[in-house]
């Protein structure tokens, strides 16, 4: 189940991205849909078990979901998804025309969810039955969610992503790559996402660079420049949602100067840069936005088009291609000035949080400003002062060496948890080890050092969630 609510995310961000283009306007950070899911049980069920529903009358508003696509002539079309708060449960529901099983449930997964919107959550219980196929040697999942009710259409939906512009996207070739690929597997009765696809993965998502290069070598296009250059007005920005600037101008020209050529641009982000071990994430990993993927060079040989960062920091390379000939620019995402917190000793404090999560391994997830660290340093000495026999207290994630999304639940590039941890001024610190006597005045201290807006996530997270 974790497949369809990243895939989900995926359609979303999409609609936001698209949302940006016709608009101008900039998502705030907190307008993408973030699900996260927790306490996952499955169990076989017996010929003679009752499966009882989860509660679609429980109070809280339900997330509609706007299927939008975009087509062009006879191709598959490309789709995303608009989330956004809608009726309250328990009242007429907005999904579309439910889909049937027919076959019994063979086994049962049940979760709970917490989705988050435009600011406002809400956690509640779901399910995935697995049901036997009329083959009876293939299941078919159902997804009942009573906050997302048309989520089975999203894990049906074999639509490739969306893309904005999409007008100068068909031009491309990735476009062309991304048809061809989806049409020659449904021709040949296959299914568009392989199987053992990382989670999240959707049509398309498998097509290389070299396919991309095979479609622009059979459309055969001429071509007279010499040299072909690209560079960016900026060489390092910031993480999307991580502050400005976020944005720069790529410039594209050949040399001599050649009107009417065609150039593609592909961007390519580097793996394991920035923090994020790709081995342990799921879907593509992001390297940022284009305006447009492709141009038609100018009187003066060239053109240009905007570049949005992506929300991981990361090292972005954008490729422009002419034919066999091809250029590269390299650009730095990041956050600036980040600094290792780093152990002073036994008796000062410990750092915890790497060894269970491999994505962001020791030496990657305890990265600060300045201030920041200093002040964790003030903190865990003003806290040994005033209990000299007590335990050390334990310092879990930070954030990553260049800053940006630390996507620490779902390992999708995007999931919610961490959601504050991409600018150096957050910590965890876990509360394991800090008896209930001593909690008040360990508050106190985080007030005197600095993070006068401590978020405590004890209850339900075993940490205090520090904000400098």
């Amino acid at each position: 189940m974790r497949d369809v609510y990243a895939r989900l995310m995926r359609y979303d961000r999409a609609a936001r991205q698209v949302a940006r283009v016709e608009t101008g306007v900039v998502p705030e950070p907190d307008a993408y849909l973030v699900v996260s899911l927790r306490n996952l049980r499955t169990q076989d069920v017996g010929a003679s078990m009752q499966v009882a529903s989860p509660d679609a009358t429980a109070g809280g508003p339900r997330v509609t979901l706007q299927r939008r696509a975009f087509c062009y002539g006879d191709d598959p079309c490309h789709a995303y998804y608009d989330a956004a708060w809608g009726d309250i449960a328990g009242t007429a529901a907005t999904a579309g025309e439910a889909r049937t099983f027919g076959g019994p449930v063979m086994r049962l997964t049940t979760y709970d969810v917490t989705v988050t919107l435009g600011g406002q959550s809400r956690t509640y219980s779901a399910q995935v039955r697995y049901h036997e196929a009329g083959d009876a040697v293939s299941v078919e999942s159902e997804v009942l969610d009573p906050a997302i009710p048309d989520l089975q259409q999203v894990a049906d939906d074999e639509a490739p992503l969306a893309v904005a512009a999409w007008t100068s996207y068909v031009k491309t070739r990735r476009y062309a790559a991304v048809v061809k690929r989806i049409t020659d597997l449904r021709r040949a009765g296959k299914r568009t996402v392989p199987d053992g696809a990382p989670i999240g993965s959707l049509p398309g998502d498998d097509v290389t660079a070299h396919q991309e290069a095979m479609v622009m070598m059979t459309a055969g296009e001429p071509c007279s420049a010499a040299n072909l250059q690209v560079w960016a007005d900026r060489q390092t920005l910031r993480p999307e949602g991580a502050g400005t600037p976020d944005v720069t101008t790529i410039h594209v020209m050949t040399s001599p100067p050649t009107p009417g050529v065609v150039v593609t641009l592909t961007l390519e982000a580097e793996a394991n840069s920035g923090g994020h071990m790709d081995l342990y994430h799921v879907g593509a990993r992001p390297a940022g936005s284009l305006s447009a993927t492709s141009g038609t060079t100018g009187p003066d040989g060239g053109f240009d088009v905007g570049y949005v960062a992506p929300v991981v920091g990361e090292r972005v390379t954008v490729r422009a291609w002419l034919n066999d000939k091809q250029a590269t620019f390299r650009m730095d995402i990041g956050v600036p000035g980040l600094e290792e917190l780093l152990e002073l000793g036994p008796g000062s404090f410990q750092l915890i949080g790497f060894a269970n999560t491999p994505a962001h391994p020791q030496g990657t997830n305890h990265w600060g400003t300045p201030y920041a660290n200093g002040k964790l340093r003030d903190i865990a000495q003003a806290y040994l002062d005033a209990f000299p026999e007590a335990e050390v207290l334990q310092y879990n994630d930070q954030s990553l060496p260049w800053g940006g999304r630390f996507d620490y639940e779902l390992r999708n590039w995007a999931s919610g948890a961490h959601a504050e941890h991409r600018l150096g001024t957050n910590c965890d610190v876990d509360s394991a080890s800090v008896p209930l006597r001593r909690r008040s005045q360990l508050m106190d201290i985080f007030r005197a050092n600095g993070s006068t807006d401590t978020l405590n996530e004890v209850a339900c997270c075993q940490h205090w969630h520090l904000r400098f």
